[in-house]
């Protein structure tokens, strides 16, 4: 569900004026890049339809065990500048395919043009404002008495409890929104509402 919050945060950055949705995203991240052509003309509102050509990053639940977590402020820039060598599926705009690789781009772009990490963008503009008391994107804020187990299939084909949370920074703006219902229920009403909640308002 993390994707939702990400796309409002990159609505409200462009109704503060510190982003064009149809400016390249290379105005923000001027060392992204992939290979392929096109790359250059990938503009936010292509990562946020999903149409802009960046690939998924597929089913990584048999490779959780090996991974090694990124938790510094610097993983998702890192995850960016390791794109290049990644080809695009197809030319910006041209065609669908879901993303969540796009996210972690459009992560990168709250980062940069905010100052901050986006955790902590998202936990002043988004989480606190809306009274979302039980949320967090970073791990080590979460009771782990309340964190669901995640699940993955077995050699044999048998879902089992997996021995690792697939947690790691650079995959913040995509997949690492720890939340409960109570709370998504607040985001829920506060998006039906035209962005207000309790007389707070997140977006105009």
């Amino acid at each position: 569900v993390t994707m939702a919050p990400t796309t409002l945060a990159m609505l409200q950055l462009a109704e503060a004026g510190l982003i064009d949705l149809d400016a390249p995203i290379t105005d923000y991240l001027p060392y992204f890049k992939m290979a392929g052509e096109g790359s250059g003309d990938i503009t936010v509102r292509h990562l946020l339809l999903n149409t802009s050509g960046v690939p998924d990053s597929g089913d990584a639940a048999t490779d959780w065990n090996e991974m090694t977590p990124d938790v510094d402020d610097e993983a998702v820039e890192r995850l960016v500048r390791g794109l290049a060598e990644t080809a695009l599926l197809f030319a910006p705009g041209e065609g669908f395919e879901w993303s969540d690789i796009g996210y972690h781009i459009l992560g990168d772009i709250v980062a940069k043009v905010t100052g901050q990490p986006y955790e902590t963008y998202m936990q002043e503009n988004l989480l606190t404002p809306l009274g979302m008391e039980n949320s967090t994107f970073l791990l080590d804020e979460v009771d782990a008495a309340l964190l669901a187990s995640p699940h993955i299939e077995d050699d044999d084909g048998a879902v089992i409890v997996a021995d690792v949370v697939p947690y790691s920074r650079q995959f913040a703006s995509a997949n690492n929104l720890y939340t409960n219902v109570e709370d998504m229920a607040r985001f829920a009403q506060a998006n039906l509402n035209r962005g207000e909640l309790d007389g707070t308002s997140i977006l105009p």
